[in-house]
């Protein structure tokens, strides 16, 4: 199965594969989800994860039927949801590219283009699955990572690390909730603080408080 993946990660502009047992095989191009004649049983999908993941991760995730993990292979790295639903196993596989490109080089209205040269504000970046938020957001914090800043985010999860960024990790069974982790980020006299998500109105009221101070 791995040749599959990787052959289809080297011949389309993917976003996202899907792989559910025994159902044709699809990906996310430009945000839109294309089928493939490709049938992956459920035996195949099971070999792979017995492959991917160590036994004690296998046996937690047939235990729980959900898990997430990351994995590299020839130049990928993915992100990986594994479910499981009376029997079948299903997976979504997020391509992550570690190579970041220039926020001028992602062919953005020539307003926008001016985002990383502002000092004060608040940006927001919205959009469907697979329309490029994420790339977008790494771009222009790659931007704006300069020696005289201290840039800090919250991600759920981290997907490409940056040195130089102080990045945190959501773990809500640690207590690190966003709310808990954007206020001990204010503390940390940051310029520029990158949410990954706003999901509640506490986060939401934070961020805009720290884009007034």
């Amino acid at each position: 199965m791995w040749n599959f993946i990787l052959e289809l990660a080297n011949t389309t502009k993917l976003s996202d594969i899907h792989i559910h047992g025994d159902v044709n095989a699809a990906y996310r191009e430009y945000g839109d989800v294309v089928k493939l004649d490709r049938v992956v049983s459920s035996s195949e999908i099971r070999e792979f994860l017995q492959e991917a993941l160590s036994e004690a991760d296998f046996i937690q995730f047939i235990e729980s039927k959900d898990y997430d993990f990351a994995i590299e292979r020839d130049g990928y790295r993915f992100r990986v949801n594994a479910f499981q639903q009376s029997g079948k196993i299903a997976l979504v596989l997020r391509r992550i590219d570690s190579k970041i490109p220039r926020f001028d080089d992602l062919n953005l209205p020539a307003y926008i283009r001016t985002v990383p040269s502002l000092e004060t504000g608040l940006v927001l970046v919205t959009g469907p699955t697979g329309s490029g938020k994420t790339r977008t957001l790494y771009s222009c914090l790659s931007s704006l990572n300069q020696v005289h800043r201290n840039i800090c985010s919250v991600e759920d999860p981290i997907e490409i690390r940056l040195p130089g960024v102080n990045q945190v990790a959501y773990h809500p069974k640690a207590g690190l909730d966003f709310p808990t982790i954007i206020r001990a980020l204010l503390r940390q006299d940051p310029d520029v603080i990158m949410i990954g998500e706003i999901r509640d109105a506490a986060s939401a009221q934070l961020a805009i408080q720290a884009a007034q101070t």
